[in-house]
């Protein structure tokens, strides 16, 4: 990295001789990952991928551009390219013009997180992938009777970025585990399938307690037994019919059906650049701040996880230190009271709406720096309605439904429809069958309005990956461990046959 610092100093030095502004982003992942399909193993030891990325800013003019050649003689043949890229661009006017935001100021150079178990540490690759594989079986099995077969996916990153700005130089270097675990039963003609996912800014410790013996961490431990025992409780799942279901006087949703709602039917309109461009369904181009979204008790947040009244930088898949763009991460609030409240900004936009940017410009591999969530979730605004326990949170429902899990979702303007993994039936308090897997809509301004209390801790670690403008990132969403929110008619759910 410090040759690397050293070619884009040099760089920045030249193209300051022409440009207003202008920075280096630069990007690098080793990697070591691993999956088993059915009865097939693939083990991916270590794999190494990087990028550059070039921006510069003059009379309003923007150029930028992606570097292959990550060299001397790269680097200034793109100088040189930008040059004449830019005498290429017309001649902007005040609406039209393009700045960058200062960055806020940071004493920091260097971030770090330390990764617990790591790569240098000597581990044997082959017994840790099959002890892996092994282990996520033999706690699957224990979990029913039938048969159950299990796709796993995993992999583990260091990750590290440098951004060379004319004003200033920061860095990041942090660790990146994730692994999702496919379970598929079946009994007679019915069959069923779980997915369970886990993702942190962690080296190989969020999989093993330890480097020897690769026994698993509690947490993967208890994520697996309980995402298995799912699977075969679908087995005896029931189905509602829409009459039904219109009876229900509540939905609960647990933290990963009501964190990709939040992701995907709020959290987008929230990016300034969909902002700027006339897309969001919640805030107008013109920055104006003043639509309500949820109830009063609903803090929508994006960043890192709050946790004791202080930011806890090592839960979140989606969790940095600083943003692509050199930025100090700040904790968006989105949302205050379920009223909007802030964007998400970059350099540009921030600039454009005269605001500060709040590190929310994210890259991928050498690509352009564009508006991105991290970890996006509710986060109760009150207090009184934030039960410790499910079975407080469920007094009083005479006829309700329990949402768990989600294997994605698919967003508009206006809503969104998200899949459901499974449900159970809550009659007079009490849990009393499981349901079918379904999928759940809703209408983004207004479903959230429903929402009355909720129970358990903030929970965002159900990872996953948002795609933007061809660019994919790692994201956590998520909220308490269980919401509540009244049936109204800005929602719908439709379980399977």
């Amino acid at each position: 990295m410090e040759n690397i610092e050293k070619l884009l100093k040099e760089g920045i030095k030249e193209a300051k001789k022409f440009f207003d502004k202008c920075y280096f982003l630069y990007e690098a992942h080793e990697s070591i990952e691993a999956k088993k399909v059915a009865k097939e193993e693939f083990i991916f030891p270590f794999s190494f991928s990087n990028g550059l990325y070039f921006k510069a800013i003059k009379n309003g003019k923007k150029v930028d551009i992606k570097i292959g050649d990550i060299t001397k003689n790269g680097v200034r043949k793109s100088i040189r390219e930008l040059k004449r890229m830019f005498r290429l661009v017309p001649r902007v006017g005040k609406k039209t013009r393009t700045e960058l935001a200062e960055p806020l100021d940071s004493d920091k150079k260097r971030y770090v997180i330390k990764e617990g178990i790591g790569f240098s540490d000597n581990i044997d690759i082959d017994k840790m992938v099959k002890t892996l594989f092994s282990e996520i079986g033999d706690i699957a099995r224990a979990q029913g009777k039938e048969h159950i077969d299990y796709d796993v996916w995993f992999f583990s990153n260091i990750e590290e970025k440098l951004i060379v700005d004319s004003d200033f130089i920061r860095s990041e270097r942090i660790p990146r585990t994730f692994i999702q675990v496919i379970f598929k039963t079946k009994r007679k003609e019915k069959r069923a399938t779980t997915r369970f996912r886990l993702g942190n800014p962690m080296g190989l410790e969020m999989l093993f307690e330890n480097k020897k013996n690769f026994e698993l961490s509690k947490r993967l431990e208890e994520g697996i037994a309980k995402w298995a025992r799912y699977a075969f409780e679908l087995l005896d799942a029931k189905t509602l019919s829409s009459n039904e279901i219109e009876d229900v006087d509540y939905f609960i949703l647990d933290y990963s059906a009501i964190g990709v709602f939040i992701h995907e039917a709020l959290g987008h309109n929230f990016e300034a650049d969909i902002i700027k461009g006339g897309s969001s369904g919640i805030i107008p181009a013109s920055g104006r701040m003043n639509t309500r979204i949820g109830s009063k008790c609903v803090n929508i947040y994006d960043g890192p996880i709050v946790e004791n009244g202080s930011l806890n930088m090592h839960e979140g898949f989606g969790t940095e230190f600083i943003d692509d763009e050199g930025t100090p991460v700040q904790l968006k609030k989105l949302a205050i009271k379920g009223k909007v409240n802030e964007m998400i900004l970059n350099r540009e936009t921030a600039a454009y709406y005269g605001l500060k940017p709040n590190g929310g410009a994210w890259s991928e591999m050498g690509d352009e720096p564009i508006c991105r969530m991290t970890n996006t979730y509710l986060y109760p605004a009150d207090e009184s309605k934030w039960f410790m326990t499910l079975k407080g949170l469920l007094k009083g429902v005479k006829k309700g439904i329990i949402l768990m899990g989600t294997k994605g979702g698919q967003v508009s303007k206006d809503g969104m429809t998200s899949s459901i993994q499974i449900g159970y039936l809550v009659k007079n308090g009490e849990i009393v069958c499981p349901l079918n897997p379904g999928s759940f809509s809703a209408i983004s301004k207004y479903a959230l309005r429903y929402v009355d209390a909720f129970a358990g801790k903030i929970r965002i670690d159900d990872a996953g990956f948002c795609g933007k403008g061809g660019q994919t990132r790692p994201v956590g969403d998520g909220g308490p461990e269980w919401t509540r929110i009244k049936n109204n008619k800005y929602v719908t759910l439709r379980l399977q046959g």
